[in-house]
């Protein structure tokens, strides 16, 4: 949704974190790596040959606009599908104190939560025969 906005060094760092995130309960389900692909093509970008550390990724993030987008985005990839485990709350909260900006995680949680419902409806409707 807003990745577009992110700088070039961002993109390549926002995709390591958000494989952390889906890789969090042991493995990356169909939803997840779904919305990793489509992460890649929001951000114009290939998918990376080799993935950032969560340290270097997190350092690539120096503007504070860059990080609430990861957060929110990154909300998003832990919360597609369906739910989000403690597991990827905890990689997601971990980040965000790397970021500096851990106070907002829970704001974040609330418009993932907002926008998928929206997303789920906007699915529902498409598929509604007529």
């Amino acid at each position: 949704m807003f990745l577009g906005r992110l700088l070039d060094k961002e993109k390549s760092a926002f995709y390591a974190l958000a494989h952390a995130v889906a890789a969090a309960e042991g493995g990356v389900s169909e939803a997840e790596e779904s919305i990793l692909s489509a992460a890649v093509g929001e951000m114009s970008i290939t998918k990376p040959s080799s993935i950032l550390s969560l340290e270097e990724a997190c350092r690539s993030f120096d503007r504070s606009e860059g990080k609430r987008i990861a957060l929110l985005e990154l909300m998003m990839v832990a919360m597609i599908d369906g739910s989000i485990s403690d597991e990827e709350l905890e990689k997601i909260r971990s980040i965000a104190d790397h970021l500096g900006i851990g106070s907002q995680v829970d704001q974040a949680r609330q418009w993932a939560a907002a926008v998928l419902t929206a997303f789920r409806s906007g699915e529902r409707f498409i598929a509604r025969a007529v």
